[in-house]
Formats: C-alpha cells, structure tokens, sequence
C-alpha cells in the first residue's frame, strides 16, 4: 500500500498540532507546500462531506512549472484521487470528496466565497495576502458540513506587516510579553480591532494558534535532489540570506537599499 508520511520534525509537528491555526515555516525549503497537500489527507478519504480549499494570491502561483498544482500531483495523483485540471481541483474516493486550488489576487475577490462551507482552509506564503482577506474567509466561512471542525493551516517565509505583528510571540524579538516555543499553542481573542493574547479559562470564545518554524536543512528528500539549493541561498543578498537560509524575522530592507549584514537592524 502506498503512504505519505511527513518528515521527522517541523512537518512532523505542523501536521500534529491541535491549534485551529497553524502556521508553518520561516525559512526557504522547509517542506511547507507538502505540508499543505498532506494535511487533508487524514480526512479526505474517511470524512464524508469533507472539503477544502488551498490559497495563492495569483493564478500564476498555482500552475508555474513546478508550483502549487505540479506538486498537487506528485502527492495526490499516486492515491487514486480524479484531477480536474481546467478546475484546479481532486476528487477523492470513496465519498467524492475534494480538495481545490484559487487565487485571491485583490480584496473583493473575498466576497466570492459568500455562502461557502469549507473544512480545510490553507494559505500558501501567508504574507502575500492582506490580513482582511484571510479574516474574512476564514473567521467568516470557516462552516464546516462535515464532522471536522473549520481549521486553517498556512505557509510563510518572514515578513515585515500583519502576519509578524500576528505571530508576534514567536517571532518578534520585541515581542514585550512571554516568549511562545515552536508549536506552543497560544490563544487570542479581538478586543476593539486589537490582538489580545488571553488565558483560554477566561475567555471562551478565544481562538488557538501555533507558529512552527522550519529551515531548508529539515527538508532532506529536496536536498537530496538540489543538493546546490544551501549554497544558493547562502549566495543572496544579505537580507535575504538572513530571511529566507536563517529565518529571522527581524531583519528589513533600508529603503530600496540593501544594507550590509552587520547593517541589518531590527524591523
């Protein structure tokens, strides 16, 4: 019999968490797009009813050589699964149920999903959406029809702007409450437009989130394949080795300027 299992680590634990949101990676090379592809499986073929949808913010992010829908088909096209490619969508067997794929280019493009009934939402790199587009989609048409709760799940590389205000326990070194370890669950609530992290005792209707970083080093099988990739990315301008080899965070552009790396500073 055929089986997709994560690897060893942060894919391991993306895939395990609990937390109603989870947001995976950090770095470049991680394995975050195989975590999207593999986390429905679990349902889609034992859950009747289950559905979900995966994110990019444009049409060209889904079908490039080599993006989103390609590797859609290294994953679920071994398992039996019907692809549908002028839909962008896999049905899967026994019960039909399915999995698509759709761009979210502009903030009205939200209000398609009106009425929508959803199980799985994934966002593919997190911080191309605004932060209205992934709220109202998932807080408003996180419905569920089947017997699995609505659940997010999400890719990113670091980022300046709402996502790092979000993950901000996690990943801002300016973060001024308790530090939050990879995959420790936390719980928010929205109190007059503001974040506010809470005790999920006191507040019932507080959501749960987790942020589980990963490098390109916890992606052996790529490696194995692009066994150039490391000294690629080593090869970036200093901003962006920090960002996307190193994963940091806290580390901006100056301007249109690259400054040097002893220059970087924190955002």
């Amino acid at each position: 019999m055929l089986t997709f299992k994560p690897q060893p680590g942060p894919q391991t634990a993306f895939l395990a968490s609990s937390a109603s949101i989870v947001v995976y990676g950090g770095a470049a090379g991680g394995g975050k797009t195989y975590g999207l592809l593999l986390d429905p499986l679990r349902y889609l073929f034992s859950v009747p009813g289950f559905n979900g949808v995966i994110f990019r913010r444009t049409y060209p992010e889904i079908v490039l050589p080599g993006a989103l829908w390609d590797t859609s088909l290294e994953v679920y096209g071994p398992l039996g699964a019907t692809p549908r490619i002028g839909n962008l969508d896999w049905t899967f067997p026994p019960y039909g149920n399915r999995i698509s794929f759709h761009h979210l280019q502009h903030d009205q493009d939200k209000l398609q999903w009106q009425g929508s009934q959803v199980a799985y939402f994934g966002f593919d790199e997190l911080t191309h959406f605004t932060e209205s587009v992934v709220s109202y989609i998932f807080f408003s048409r996180g419905r569920s029809s089947c017997d699995v709760d609505s659940y997010l799940r999400c890719t990113c590389n670091p980022d300046p702007g709402w996502v790092k205000e979000f993950l901000a326990p996690w990943v801002d070194r300016e973060f001024t409450g308790t530090v939050a370890a990879s995959g420790e669950i936390r719980y928010f609530v929205r109190r007059d437009g503001k974040l506010k992290w809470v005790n999920p005792r006191d507040e019932p209707d507080a959501r749960s989130i987790t942020f589980i970083p990963a490098r390109v080093e916890d992606n052996p099988i790529m490696l194995a394949k692009n066994p150039q990739y490391i000294p690629s990315l080593k090869a970036l301008n200093p901003v962006d080795y920090a960002r996307l080899y190193l994963g940091d965070w806290n580390v901006r552009r100056e301007g249109l300027v690259y400054p040097g790396f002893g220059d970087c500073i924190a955002a």
